[in-house]
Parts: C-alpha cells; sequence; structure tokens
C-alpha cells in the first residue's frame, strides 16, 4: 500500500499480534497511518485484544507506549470480566 501512496491516517487501528513488539509498523508506515499529531484533531484509538500470561511478553509495554503516545490506547485488558470493546466516535461534523 505504502508503495502506491494509498496509505494515510487513520481514526481506528486494531493493534496486531495481541500487542507484541511487532503488532505496529516501523516508523516510516506507523507514521502514515498513525501520525504523532492527528491532522484533522479527531480523536484516535488502537485497540489491543490480549491477555496476561497468555503468550510470552505480551501485552509489550514498548509498543503500549508507542501507541500511548499517538492516540487513546483501550485493551480487553481494561475490563476483564467484559465481552468486548466499545469504542464510539463523534461524528466526523461536528
Amino acid at each position: 500500500m505504502n508503495k502506491h501512496g494509498v496509505l494515510s491516517p487513520v481514526h481506528f487501528l486494531k493493534v496486531a499480534h495481541h500487542g507484541s513488539h511487532n503488532g505496529t509498523p516501523a516508523e516510516e508506515l506507523f507514521d502514515a497511518i498513525l501520525p504523532k499529531v492527528a491532522p484533522d484533531n479527531r480523536r484516535r484509538v488502537a485497540v489491543i485484544s490480549t491477555w496476561t500470561d497468555t503468550y510470552s511478553g505480551i501485552p509489550h509495554s514498548a509498543t503500549n507506549d508507542r501507541l500511548s503516545a499517538r492516540c487513546d490506547l483501550k485493551s480487553t485488558l481494561d475490563e476483564p470480566d467484559e465481552l468486548f470493546l466499545e469504542v464510539e466516535f463523534e461524528d466526523s461534523d461536528g
């Protein structure tokens, strides 16, 4: 996608590999999809589906820090008794 110039900033990112060290792309691609400053000032959210002590090194705290510096980070660890995470966004018009 980057090679064809079709990457653009997103408002929602589902983090790969349960939030492991390789759950986010290299810096150049990361900047393209989740720049340090939101270009439209709208809320951005990343979600990690994970569980403690299920996989070695997951969730990866450096990956969480990397994401948290750019957006709101939500995880299934936030409310372990819930079956799902709910994320709401304001209408883009207001």
